[in-house]
C-alpha cells in the first residue's frame, strides 16, 4: 500500500507541472471607434494533451458581447483550436473595461479560478489615438499608426551605430545585401505590365530592385529557323525549331516531328523546300502534280 501511495505521488508531481503551466492571455486592441464592432481573441498558452477550459469574461463602460451580454462564457478543449474569439459592440464614446477569470481540468475544473489581466479599450468618437514606436513594435523607419490612411505618421529610430534598418523595423548588424525575388508580369493592360518584386533579406532598401513595371501590347512576329530532320526511328524523324526573335508564342511553328518509312530520308528535301518556298514538301508534291494535271489537260484540248 505504501508503494502504491508513493507511486501516485510521483505521478502527481510529474503530471501537475504540466496542467498548472496552463494560462489565457485575452487580445484586444488599445483603442476602438464608437458605434462600431472590434474583436476579442482568448488563446491558450503551452496547453497540456489533455485539458477542458472555461473562460468567463465581464465587460463593463456600455460595450457588449456579440451575444447581447455583458458577460461571455466559453469554453476550449484538448480537442479544439487553442484561441477562441468574440465580437464586441461598442457605445459612442468612454471607456470599456475587461476582466475575467478562467478554471481548467483533465475533465473538472479542478484548476482555478485565475484571473484574466485587467484591460481597457478606449471608444472614441471616430477619433483616432495614434499608437507609438513601442506600441507598433518598430525600432526604426516610418510607418503608420492607424490614423493617416496609410501615409508615415510615425519615424521610429534611428538605428545605432553598426546597424541598418530593415523592411520589417527592425535594427540589424552589418551591411543587408537585398536578395530580391519577383513575381510574373500581369497580363497587359493599358499598355502596361506590372509585378511585385520582394526582398528576402528585408533590407529595406532598394538597391538593385528590378523593375516592378513595363510597357506592352507590341505585336511579335515570330522568325522560326529549323535544323535538319534526324534519322528515321521507329517511324519518326525530329528536328529542333527556333524563334530568333522569341516571340513565347507558336503560332507560325512549323513542325517538328514526321513520319517516315526507314528506307528514304527525304528530310534534307523537306527542309529545301521549305526553305525557298515557305511550305512542306508534302505542300509541294500537291501543288507540283495539280500543274502537271493542268498542263496535261491543256495539250489534251490541242
Amino acid at each position: 500500500m505504501k508503494n502504491k501511495i508513493i507511486i501516485a505521488s510521483v505521478i502527481l508531481m510529474l503530471v501537475l507541472p504540466i496542467i498548472s503551466a496552463l494560462t489565457v492571455v485575452r487580445d484586444v486592441p488599445s483603442y476602438s471607434t464608437g458605434n462600431s464592432n472590434f474583436q476579442v481573441t482568448y488563446t491558450v498558452s503551452d496547453p497540456p494533451s489533455q485539458y477542458f477550459l472555461l473562460v468567463v469574461d465581464n465587460i463593463t463602460g456600455g460595450c457588449t458581447f456579440s451575444t447581447g451580454s455583458n458577460q461571455f462564457k466559453g469554453t476550449i478543449t484538448y480537442m479544439d483550436d487553442p484561441t477562441m474569439s468574440i465580437q464586441v459592440s461598442t457605445p459612442s464614446s468612454g471607456t470599456c473595461v475587461f476582466s475575467g477569470y478562467y478554471q481548467y481540468g483533465d475533465g473538472n475544473l479542478n484548476y482555478g479560478p485565475y484571473n484574466l489581466a485587467v484591460q481597457s479599450v478606449l471608444i472614441n468618437e471616430g477619433v483616432c489615438v495614434a499608437k507609438n514606436c513601442e506600441q507598433l513594435g518598430k525600432e526604426c523607419g516610418e510607418w503608420d499608426d492607424g490614423c493617416n490612411n496609410g501615409g508615415g505618421g510615425i519615424v521610429c529610430g534611428p538605428c545605432t551605430s553598426g546597424k541598418t534598418c530593415n523592411s520589417l523595423g527592425q535594427c540589424v548588424i552589418g551591411t543587408c545585401t537585398p536578395s530580391w525575388q519577383c513575381s510574373s508580369w500581369s497580363t497587359c493592360s493599358g499598355g502596361t505590365q506590372t509585378r511585385t518584386c520582394t526582398d528576402s533579406n528585408n533590407c529595406g532598401i532598394t538597391t538593385g530592385k528590378p523593375a516592378t513595371t513595363q510597357t506592352c501590347g507590341t505585336v511579335c512576329t515570330e522568325s522560326w529557323t529549323c535544323g535538319s530532320w534526324s534519322a528515321c526511328s521507329d517511324g519518326t524523324q525530329t528536328r529542333t525549331c527556333t524563334d530568333s526573335n522569341n516571340c513565347g508564342t507558336t503560332d507560325t511553328q512549323p513542325s517538328s516531328s514526321q513520319t517516315c518509312n526507314g528506307t528514304f530520308d527525304l528530310g534534307w528535301l523537306n527542309d529545301e523546300v521549305y526553305n525557298l518556298f515557305g511550305f512542306s514538301i508534302k505542300w509541294f508534291m500537291i501543288i507540283a502534280l495539280g500543274v502537271v494535271v493542268i498542263l496535261i489537260l491543256m495539250f489534251a484540248r490541242k
